[in-house]
């Protein structure tokens, strides 16, 4: 468990980073390249694949932290079974 609770540490610090190195970054690039449509485009596509890649890492600490309970649903449902199956020799 302090596996999963690490990595979501790690992605809570890089998506921070990410914001803030976004917020100092944007104005002055956006500013400095005004001109060549080109140069735009490919920074509306790199702001795209870091959203991307954002969702990515978060959709991966979301099924990393769903897996316990997954793993005590299924522990669950085989005592339950067993359970059943000690009844039915009645």
């Amino acid at each position: 468990m302090r596996d999963r609770i690490k990595r979501l540490e790690i992605a809570i610090l890089l998506t921070v980073l990410d914001i803030a190195a976004f917020e100092n970054s944007c104005d002055v690039i956006w500013q400095g390249w005004p001109d060549p449509f080109w140069i735009r485009c490919a920074l509306r596509l790199s702001l795209a694949v870091w959203i991307a890649s954002v969702a990515v890492l978060w959709l991966h600490v979301y099924i990393d932290l769903r897996q316990p309970l997954r793993e005590q649903r299924a522990v669950e449902v085989a005592g339950t079974a067993d359970r059943w199956k000690e009844g039915a020799n009645v």
